[in-house]
């Protein structure tokens, strides 16, 4: 009996055994089939990201064509490249279409098709078989959005010229004058919709990359041309300024010639002098050769001879004829020098400058003009020197010295007062007449071109104008002060250099 319980228990356990493996095996299977699920599953998003990757590439290449491409056509040429090689297709175009007749005006080719290539190289009109009338207007139907069509539709002998049976198209806006559109075409094998789609993105990126191009490409002439533009003004500024000094030149032109006239006069005059000396002297030493002799008679004849022309008056006047003559043309290099440093073509050359050595060499240049009408206190206080050009401030002293002088009366003698000194980091410069004045209305028009206090046909209107040009350049600053009866004060401050120099006073 016991043995006949423990059989049927044994026989129970191994039918549960069994059951439990039967359940083990669907179990085993079920996880076998969804782990072959998983593989394939990640083998097509592998599939996917080596795609994604690829789109990713492609379309990130469309989006830096314009950082690394100068023109439109080197763009179009690179984008053709890069999509050929994305779609593995056989040929791409651009076209360039005239809107007048809708005729082909120029294409650029690329592809892996290199006979079809050179067929249409050679022989480009075999393009103008294709319907691009038919295109533009379907594309426009659609939005301009890329469209694949099929090549008997627009093309009907694309088959006679050897071009695969589809093509890809979309247009680009370029020019206002032409249609611009892209074709891609597919044999029927190398029609891929994704890749298409991410066509459609880079079509999408493109545009908006030709359109930013075409605004920088017109940014840049429309600045090149403000460039050329400038450059013009600026030579024509220079000049003006240069005639305006030309005219200052003319005005002080008789003046200049009188200073010159008066040492150049008493220097002909002193060489007359010292001919007649010379002559003079010539006789003892002639006698003098003859003294060895030592007879008396010849030494007396010496020694009225001496006496009758005065030689000792004479060897006393040669030191000071000679000297006087030295400062006569020493004054007459100082005029020339200074009328050439003024008058010299200027340029934008900076070179330290003593501002009292300035203004000295601009009263020797109207020192004619003024000496006659006034008289000129001088009181060179500046120790500083300053970053300027000679010719520039020479220009600008000499206008403010000349209209200080034309403001005084010339039935009354007048007075020009110079002053020079320093404040902090500016050295100042102030001249001051006793002149006429100016009015208020007319000191806020003093530094407009053209505006003039003066009478019809004196001046040019130009001088204020241009000093105030040539100050600003020299990040300098001009004032006006005036009172009418009592004359006008000009005030110019400079800023000094930062090393220190020690002027001549």
């Amino acid at each position: 009996m016991a043995d006949n319980n423990r059989e049927a228990l044994l026989i129970q356990a191994l039918e549960k055994e069994k059951e439990l493996r039967k359940i083990t095996d669907k179990l085993l299977e079920e996880k076998k089939h969804e782990f072959a699920q998983y593989e394939i599953k990640l083998e097509n998003l592998q599939s996917d990201l080596v795609v994604k990757e690829i789109q990713l590439e492609f379309l990130t290449a469309v989006a830096t064509i314009a950082f690394n491409e100068e023109t439109i056509s080197a763009m179009i040429d690179i984008f053709l490249s890069k999509s050929t090689d994305f779609l593995n297709n056989s040929i791409s175009l651009f076209c360039d279409i005239s809107k007048d007749d809708l005729q082909l005006q120029k294409a650029s080719i690329r592809g892996t098709n290199e006979a079809l290539k050179r067929i249409v190289q050679s022989s480009p009109s075999i393009l103008n078989r294709i319907q691009f009338e038919s295109i533009i207007s379907d594309l426009a139907d659609n939005n301009n959005e890329s469209q694949l069509l099929e090549a008997e539709t627009y093309y009907p002998s694309w088959k006679e010229d050897g071009f695969p049976g589809f093509f890809s198209a979309f247009p680009l806006s370029l020019s206002k004058k032409s249609y611009d559109i892209c074709l891609f075409f597919l044999d029927e094998s190398e029609v891929d919709i994704y890749r298409l789609q991410t066509l459609e993105s880079s079509r999408i990126i493109l545009s908006l990359t030709l359109q930013d191009k075409v605004q920088e490409l017109q940014l840049k002439k429309r600045f090149s041309e403000l460039e050329k533009a400038y450059q013009k003004l600026e030579q024509a500024q220079s000049q003006l300024f240069q005639s305006e000094k030309m005219a200052s030149v003319g005005q002080l032109a008789a003046g200049v010639a009188h200073e010159i006239n008066n040492p150049v006069g008493f220097v002909l005059s002193n060489i007359e002098s010292l001919n007649e000396y010379l002559i003079a002297l010539k006789k003892p030493l002639l006698m003098m050769e003859n003294i060895k002799e030592a007879k008396p008679e010849k030494l007396q004849e010496l020694s009225d001879y001496c006496e009758d022309e005065d030689l000792s008056f004479i060897l006393e006047d040669l030191d000071e004829l000679l000297d006087s003559s030295k400062n006569g043309l020493v004054r007459v290099k100082e005029i020339v020098s200074g009328l050439k440093t003024f008058s010299h073509s200027s340029t934008d050359t900076l070179d330290s400058i003593n501002v009292n050595e300035c203004i000295q060499a601009s009263l020797k240049l109207v020192w004619n003009e003024l000496k006659y009408k006034c008289s000129v206190n001088e009181d060179y206080r500046s120790t500083k020197y300053i970053s300027g050009n000679m010719g520039q401030l020479q220009q600008v002293f000499v206008n403010l010295l000349v209209n200080a002088s034309q403001a005084i009366d010339d039935e009354e003698r007048g007075t020009i007062t110079i002053t020079t000194w320093d404040d902090g980091k500016k050295s100042h410069v102030s001249i001051s007449d006793t002149g006429c004045g100016i009015d208020e209305e007319s000191i806020s028009k003093l530094f407009t071109p053209f505006f003039t206090t003066k009478p019809v046909g004196v001046g040019t209107g130009l001088g204020l104008s241009i000093s105030y040009s040539i100050l600003e350049s020299h990040n300098a600053t001009i004032d006006v002060e005036s009172e009418i009866g009592s004359g006008t004060t000009f005030t110019i401050s400079f800023p000094v250099q930062s090393s220190e120099h020690d002027a001549v006073a």
